[in-house]
């Protein structure tokens, strides 16, 4: 008996339904597990779902992989493990005007949007940020709590968390 082979993920961000459910015939018809999102708000509720059930490969098709370098990935996909080990929830869509304010308020400063340098490489956002996915966490021991943030960005009319990835 051969093992069975899941199918390949694929999630469809499109603000479009009728665009989305088209995609979704056509990919499951050939053999794909389908996602859907069409807005921050459902792209929220795919990555909560995908921290609490660990799923790496849900993860990975929520995320902007563009220019992104294979180690940088495997960072990525490693603080995803860890950040799943924790309680997430409240999960809410923030503009990037009212991520400041809340940084502020919490006496922290504005999220930095623009370039930085890590071991001598420049890195910048690979989609521009049009916001974050903001939540609240809480360690699977109790001990610590504390609020988290992803940046989401847009591209095609698709909704990815976006990440760094280095400047050419």
């Amino acid at each position: 008996m051969k093992n069975a082979v899941p199918p390949a993920r694929v999630l469809i961000a499109d603000d479009q339904a009728d665009v989305r459910e088209a995609l979704r015939l056509l990919l499951k018809a050939e053999g794909y597990a389908i996602e859907t999102a069409a807005s921050p708000a459902e792209l929220g509720t795919r990555y909560s779902q995908a921290l609490a059930r660990k799923d790496t490969g849900a993860y990975a098709l929520l995320v902007c992989w563009d220019r992104v370098r294979p180690q940088d990935k495997q960072s990525l996909e490693s603080g995803f493990t860890w950040e799943a080990g924790n309680a997430a929830s409240d999960f809410r869509f923030l503009t990037l005007e009212q991520m400041d304010q809340e940084a502020r308020k919490a006496g922290g400063m504005a999220l930095t949007r623009t370039p930085v340098k890590r071991d001598g490489v420049s890195f910048d956002f690979n989609l521009p940020v049009i916001g974050y996915l903001a939540y609240r966490f809480k360690s699977q021991d109790g001990k610590s709590q504390g609020n988290g943030a992803v940046p989401v960005g847009m591209k095609g009319g698709r909704y990815f968390v976006t990440t760094r990835a280095p400047v050419q």
